[in-house]
Parts: C-alpha cells; sequence; structure tokens
C-alpha cells in the first residue's frame, strides 16, 4: 500500500495517512486492520479507491450516531454497497455481536448497503446479503 501511494506512515511510526482521503488516523490495532483492508480491497479486488470511505455516519437505535469503519460505493458514489465492521485481532467482542453491529450499519437508513461484512485482525472477511431486512 505505501510503495502503490495508497498509505503513508509516519516516521515515528504513530499515525497512517490515507492519502487518496486525505485521512489521518493514531495507529492503533484497529487501524492496521483498517489499512490491511483497504489496501487488500483496492490492490486484490480492484475497488477503486475514491469509492471507498471511512467512518460513515450511522444512527444505531437508542445507541446513537456512530460510524461504519468502511462503506463501498456503486460507481454512482451515493448508494452504498457493502459496509465492513473491523476488530482488532485481540477483540473481546464475539463474532455474532459483530456481525450483529455490521447488519446494522449496513440496514442503518443512513447507509442502505445491500451486503455487510466484518473482519477481525488479519481473518479473511465474513460477508452477508442483507436480504428481507435481516
Amino acid at each position: 500500500g505505501i510503495e502503490k501511494g495508497l498509505i503513508e506512515i509516519s516516521q515515528d511510526q504513530k499515525t497512517i495517512r490515507y492519502i487518496h482521503l486525505d485521512y489521518e488516523r493514531e495507529l492503533k490495532p484497529e487501524e492496521f486492520v483498517r489499512a490491511s483492508t483497504f489496501v487488500e480491497l483496492v490492490l486484490d479486488y480492484g475497488y477503486k479507491k475514491d469509492l471507498i470511505k471511512f467512518e460513515v455516519p450511522s444512527q444505531q437505535g437508542s445507541s446513537g450516531e456512530t460510524r461504519a469503519d468502511i462503506v463501498l460505493y456503486y460507481p454512482n458514489k451515493k448508494d452504498a454497497f457493502l459496509v465492513i465492521e473491523l476488530k482488532e485481532p485481540e477483540t473481546k467482542d464475539k463474532p455474532d455481536k459483530i456481525r450483529r453491529q455490521a447488519r446494522g450499519y449496513a440496514y442503518s437508513e443512513e447507509i442502505k448497503a445491500k451486503y455487510f461484512a466484518y473482519r477481525i485482525g488479519d481473518d479473511p472477511i465474513e460477508a452477508w446479503l442483507i436480504k428481507d431486512g435481516r
């Protein structure tokens, strides 16, 4: 990702910048997961980087506004295709809880994605189709 100009890591290795978004974050374990997932989506799966957004606002029931980690959009740049919830490798959250969280983002009024997924650490991405509101 660095060689391809997708990301930059600061010299002190404390922050990462996603060049296409001009988006900078502290380099914590979950951010490593976001970076590797972003690079994989662009380089391995061919998604266009301008159709990928981070930290997309979403209303989650009574818990208020939260943010979906990664959202992929269709070429029209307004309709969401896929939401991906990310967790650091040592997360204490159970996969079923993470799956429900990802589904909640995808099904939210603000995002309305067709698919939802999650990734823990560098495990493979687990994805599902939103069908009949589930």
